[in-house]
């Protein structure tokens, strides 16, 4: 009885330890700030605060991107983004397509359209052809870039960014088998 109740505790200590797969804001986009790593580093968090008025400075993005690498056990997929720009610089979050990549290396377009100069948080729906697809790595990146007579050369600075769709996990069959009984 010992060894089954010593047992029967680590069970439920790792069922407590257990999180989302694909944990989610309260608008049901994936909230990826815990389970990625990004070029934004330390200012991640502020992409999904509801704040436009916080966010990765344009010195964290000089190639007018950022990167998000869910990890090499996980991918995700997805339906759209929504992206807004900084508070009062609307052209700092214009002209950005989002990409997919399982390499980070080589980038797969996901989304025609690129967005506009506007303040607001606006949406950018995934290709009907990628809708499916998993990737590692997602990329907004600004193709076009819009200046205005406060900032003569385009920055980047977008304050908020929502992923719709899912987070997979990859099963690379560590575990061959599991068992569970009792008399």
């Amino acid at each position: 009885d010992k060894v089954f109740y010593d047992e029967l505790s680590s069970l439920k200590n790792a069922v407590n330890e257990l999180r989302l797969l694909t944990p989610r804001l309260s608008d049901g986009s994936i909230d990826y700030v815990n389970v990625v790593t990004s070029t934004a580093g330390n200012y991640t968090d502020s992409l999904t605060d509801n704040n436009n008025n916080s966010y990765p400075a344009y010195g964290l993005s000089p190639d007018f991107e950022q990167v998000f690498d869910f990890g090499a056990g996980f991918k995700v997929s997805a339906e759209a983004f929504e992206i807004q720009s900084r508070r009062s610089f609307p052209e700092r979050g214009a002209g950005i397509a989002v990409f997919g990549s399982n390499d980070g290396q080589e980038w797969i377009r996901l989304t025609s359209d690129l967005t506009k100069v506007v303040e607001n948080m606006q949406k950018v729906n995934v290709d009907d052809e990628y809708k499916d697809t998993k990737f590692r790595f997602i990329k907004m990146k600004m193709l076009e870039r819009t200046s205005s007579p406060s900032t003569p050369n385009a920055l980047f600075e977008v304050a908020e960014f929502r992923i719709y769709g899912e987070r997979y996990e990859l099963l690379n069959n560590k575990i061959e088998a599991v068992s569970l009984s009792s008399e």
